[in-house]
């Protein structure tokens, strides 16, 4: 009988012992368990810090280059327009020069037409000496700097009939651009209007001959 007691209480305790050992080992295997959760996490966590810094590495450097290119485009841009304003400069001055000369000649009579006040002759459409020596000067400007384009403008004094006056002023208009197109200057960069009895100089006085008269403009 106390053989058998012995008996059963040594493998009480052997299962008591077992028992604790595995339940141990679940112990184990969870910690375990749960510390590679927290590694894989951690590493998880530092892959997303890492690319995180990475994308805003790269967004300030896309920045700067944004930034540095604008830059670099806005003093490109003033330098160019710097370059053509001084290289523009002396050109514009001479061909304002030329139109203004231009535009004082074709108002004027020379030599043994010098009549009426050196102005434009009453129903006359004509070129004389002094008139193609001012437009030979201007054509030469303008073959010289071919991105600018002229304006020819032609009016009359109210002396005859309006129809009449309207078709002279055009006459005289077309005739100094055929003038200007014959020495070289493209017909495309010439604009010719004839105005008639309209825009008068002298309006208390609009028979004066200062009405009477061809203005050259630069449009562009």
């Amino acid at each position: 009988m106390i053989k058998n007691f012995s008996f059963i209480a040594t493998a009480l305790a052997i299962l008591f012992m077992s028992g604790c050992s595995n339940k141990a080992d679940i112990d184990a295997a969870e910690v375990a368990k749960q510390a590679q959760i927290a590694k894989e996490k951690a590493e998880a966590e530092k892959k997303a810090a890492e690319e995180e810094a990475r994308k805003a590495a790269e967004e300030a450097a896309e920045e700067e280059a944004r930034k540095a290119a604008e830059e670099a485009a806005r003093l490109k841009a003033e330098a160019d327009e710097a370059a053509r304003m001084a290289a523009n400069s002396e050109p514009v001055s001479d061909v304002e020069t030329s139109v203004q000369e231009a535009s004082v000649a074709l108002s004027e009579l020379d030599g043994a037409e010098d009549v009426k006040n050196d102005k434009i002759r009453i129903g006359k459409v004509e070129l004389t000496k002094k008139k193609k020596a001012a437009l030979n000067k201007l054509a030469e400007v303008l073959k010289a700097h071919p991105s600018v384009s002229i304006e020819i403008n032609s009016y009359t004094d109210a002396q005859g009939k309006d129809k009449r006056n309207l078709q002279l002023s055009k006459q005289r208009a077309n005739l100094v651009k055929q003038y200007l197109v014959k020495q070289g200057v493209e017909a495309s960069r010439i604009s010719a209007v004839g105005h008639g009895e309209s825009n008068f100089v002298d309006s208390s006085h609009k028979n004066s001959d200062k009405n009477r008269r061809i203005e050259v403009k630069v449009i562009k």
